[in-house]
């Protein structure tokens, strides 16, 4: 595949699966190319790992789980500025704002600067601890934040901000209905939501609906409810019709679906068989109401922008 970013398309997650009896001949599958180690993530999270498992004061950052996958996202309000508050906007993912007196405030003039930031309606001050320009691509910019004293996406963590809010479904908005001033949204690196602006579905350059393809595309995400059907550990083949993606063609893979910003368009086959604990299987609930598709033609044709490929494995439940 001729790559046009740093990321690759092709992506294995470094976890492995539960396994199950191997006299079992639908036995689950775990993940040991050792071929694949070297690249990068992509997995169940929209707004990145420790940015979902992180709580304070006994409650969960993140507010409603669903089925175990965080959805709600820190969406960026007001900045402190030693001298008062100030509106930022954002720059490709990079926070800019201008001062009263009319100094520019960007890249390191953030760190220490405390950020209003909502999280599920409870309101947070999140500090800016270190800002860090992409060194390959100038568009992005990276963040490291703390909540009370403790990074955010995990010690040596970092993520960044994007246009836009996240719902419970994994739907996307341009603000939050009852809050208009929240209309941004930090994501941990892990998450899919920084993952997919790495991979080159940026909202400010491949557009808002190719960057919502993409994270429908990393979670799996066949019916646009928010929930995921992939795990930590899974090799995927990401490709467009966009010129950002071409398929790793070398690689032997099925083909998955196609993607649009409401979930798939169409499907082939899931990224997973999924059993429960006795071994029955778990059924997409939507799958029987998407059109088949076998190619990136027949997906084309219903209007996917994206399409994925992956290996036919098991997943277990329990």
């Amino acid at each position: 595949m001729l790559l046009r970013h740093r990321v690759p398309s092709t992506l294995l997650l470094l976890a492995g699966l539960v396994a199950c009896d191997a006299a079992d001949p639908r036995s689950c599958d775990v993940l040991a190319n050792e071929a694949f180690r070297k690249l990068t993530a992509n997995g169940q999270s929209l707004n990145g790992e420790h940015l979902n498992g992180y709580s304070t004061n006994g409650q969960s950052l993140n507010g409603e789980n669903l089925n175990g996958v965080s959805m709600n996202g820190i969406a960026l309000g007001d900045a402190t500025i030693v001298a008062g508050v100030v509106a930022a906007e954002l720059v490709g993912t990079a926070l800019v704002a201008t001062l009263p007196d009319g100094t520019v405030v960007a890249g390191e003039d953030w760190v220490g600067a405390v950020l209003q930031a909502s999280v599920g309606g409870q309101r947070l001050e999140l500090r800016i601890r270190a800002v860090e320009r992409d060194t390959q691509d100038p568009t992005i910019e990276w963040y490291a934040l703390e909540l009370d004293g403790e990074p955010l996406c995990g010690e040596g963590g970092r993520g960044l901000f994007v246009a836009g809010v996240w719902d419970e479904t994994a739907a996307r908005h341009d603000a939050l209905a009852d809050a208009p001033d929240i209309a941004h949204t930090f994501s941990c690196a892990t998450g899919a939501i920084a993952k997919c602006v790495t991979w080159g579905y940026t909202p400010y350059g491949a557009g808002v609906d190719a960057h919502q393809s993409c994270t429908r595309l990393a979670r799996a995400d066949y019916c646009g409810d928010g929930q995921a059907h992939t795990v930590d550990g899974t090799l995927v083949d990401v490709f467009d019709t966009l010129g950002v993606q071409e398929s790793e063609a070398s690689v032997d893979l099925a083909f998955e679906a196609g993607w649009g910003p409401d979930g798939a368009t169409c499907v082939s086959r899931p990224r997973y068989l999924e059993l429960d604990d006795d071994g029955e299987e778990i059924a997409v609930g939507c799958w029987d109401t998407l059109p088949a598709c076998d190619d990136a033609d027949e997906a084309i044709a219903t209007g996917a922008a994206l399409m994925s490929r992956s290996a036919p494995q098991t997943l277990c439940h329990g």
